[in-house]
């Protein structure tokens, strides 16, 4: 299964275990199939999210060295890491953010990184 399709399946049980918590405190869900139809269209932006394919272009929100390793094992699964296609890192962070251990984390997915 692809990493993306996991990461996204996470973010969504979270989701529902947090409207599950909710529930007792009043906050309930009246229309579950309208929830099923909007979940169903969820458009996950910034997540793995392709914006071109020639070269392929991914965009991605990770933020943090478990994201990165996350997005490095996405990376090494999928065809964007073959060796005749280089993965260049384009990396902009705010400066409380660990950019070095981001780095770190996803330097053996990428051929070149800037920063």
């Amino acid at each position: 299964m692809p990493w993306r399709v996991v990461t996204n399946w996470i973010t969504l049980a979270c989701a529902l275990a947090l409207l599950e918590a909710a529930a007792p405190q009043g906050i309930a869900v009246t229309d579950w199939g309208g929830a099923s139809a909007a979940l169903r269209a969820v458009s996950w932006a910034g997540r793995l999210e392709v914006v071109d394919r020639r070269p392929t272009i991914l965009l991605d929100g990770a933020h943090n060295p478990a994201a990165a390793t996350a997005l490095a094992d996405f990376l090494a699964r999928s065809d964007r890491s073959h060796p005749s296609r280089p993965v260049v890192l384009v990396l902009g962070m705010m400066r409380d953010k660990d950019h070095r251990g981001f780095c770190r984390t996803s330097e053996a997915a990428l051929s070149m990184t800037w920063c």
